[in-house]
């Protein structure tokens, strides 16, 4: 009668489970640079892989995460205030990157002149639904940044653009 070699295997290795565990800590203490770099280059090849297990990880511990992060916002205003401040500033960026780094109309290229202008004013259930700003920015990243919906304006040819004078 033969026997099922992975059903074999699996009880094997659960009955010796402290044998192994106790194997591996000590392979992992002796060649602990060896296996840093063995997972830093897997993760270099799969970020998909890495991003989804970050994700999954988050979810699953998604109360902890919060509770975490809400409680070093609260030690940390200033610098939670300026990192917030950062990434809003770099998903601006990546927004007028995204539309040729300057003004359509004028060529303007300040930053803190630069803004999302939408086309054909359809603007209107966008700020209705609450998407201005920062969140104006991100779901047009989630849609692809689309050429047809959007395009980045100074505020002068923008409001220019209220008055029928473009």
């Amino acid at each position: 009668m033969k026997r099922d070699r992975k059903a074999y295997m699996a009880a094997y290795h659960l009955a010796n489970k402290e044998e192994f565990n106790a194997r591996s800590r000590k392979y992992y203490a002796d060649n602990t640079e060896t296996c840093i770099a063995l997972v830093r280059d897997w993760e270099k090849r799969n970020p998909e892989k890495v991003k989804e297990f970050k994700h999954r990880d988050t979810m699953k511990n998604l109360d902890k995460n919060i509770a975490r992060i809400t409680a070093w916002k609260t030690t940390n205003p200033g610098l939670a205030r300026q990192r917030d401040q950062e990434y809003r500033r770099q998903v601006k960026q990546d927004f007028i990157d995204a539309y040729g780094g300057s003004c359509a109309c004028c060529g303007e290229t300040i930053f803190e002149f630069l803004t999302c202008e939408h086309l054909n004013n359809s603007g209107k259930p966008d700020r209705e639904s609450g998407h201005t700003g920062i969140k104006m920015y991100l779901k047009a990243k989630r849609e692809g940044y689309p050429k047809d919906k959007y395009t980045c304006l100074c505020m002068n040819c923008n409001f220019a653009g209220r008055f029928g004078k473009q």
